[in-house]
């Protein structure tokens, strides 16, 4: 037997919608109100998964144009919130080279929850910094971002890496699943490649077979 549907509460007590599908504007995201869809820009449907309900929130609450917000949600690529139980990060660092913000934080979270420390740069320019400055186990690299894009920036860090002697292994994360985009990515000096929207449990799956080179 279906559960009978819950009403929504504002931060007064008074009694909203009720119904499998429940709209929230945007304009009123501190108001108190809680939700599962945003009206304008989208519509979840039970069951929804952690995963939803985290990008549903950060679109909410974190980002702060409406406009900007649409386009930032209907870009999310995590595909499912599957998990390998027997995955532990034990401290090993991570570092996310990603433009899109709500990717960041999605990513970012689901290592966390692993124990992985993470890093997050914005572009390739800041992931050369960042590798510059800290040691880390590996290296989540985008390909598309502005400024400095994925294949550049690897080249650069195993370029400098000649002179430092150390090897850091690089994912790449692409939404493009293109023929020939592998080839590209290995000749750049990445070690791994995973299509957009990712898929956790392999993401999961790759990122474990690089823990014996911390």
């Amino acid at each position: 037997m279906s559960r009978k549907p819950q009403p929504f509460y504002s931060e007064n007590n008074q009694r909203q919608f009720t119904g499998d599908c429940h709209a929230i504007s945007p304009s009123r995201a501190k108001s108190g109100i809680a939700g599962i869809v945003v009206g304008p820009a989208g519509v979840y449907q039970k069951p929804i998964s952690a995963v939803r309900i985290t990008e549903l929130l950060l679109f909410l609450y974190e980002q702060p144009k409406v406009n900007e917000n649409r386009k930032l949600l209907r870009r999310c690529d995590i595909k499912n919130e599957a998990e390998d139980e027997n995955v532990n990060g034990d401290g090993r660092r991570v570092l996310i080279v990603e433009d899109n913000p709500v990717n960041q934080k999605l990513i970012r979270r689901l290592l966390e929850k692993k124990g992985y420390e993470i890093t997050v740069a914005n572009d390739g320019l800041e992931g050369i910094a960042a590798h510059e400055s800290v040691r880390f186990d590996i290296v989540l690299m985008d390909m598309q971002m502005p400024r400095m894009d994925g294949l550049t920036a690897t080249r650069e860090i195993r370029q400098r890496e000649l002179n430092s002697g150390t090897h850091v292994p690089i994912i790449a994360l692409t939404a493009n699943a293109m023929q020939g985009d592998r080839e590209k990515c290995m000749q750049a000096g990445m070690d791994e490649y995973i299509s957009k929207p990712i898929d956790t449990k392999e993401l999961f799956r790759i990122i474990s077979r690089f823990h014996d080179s911390k």
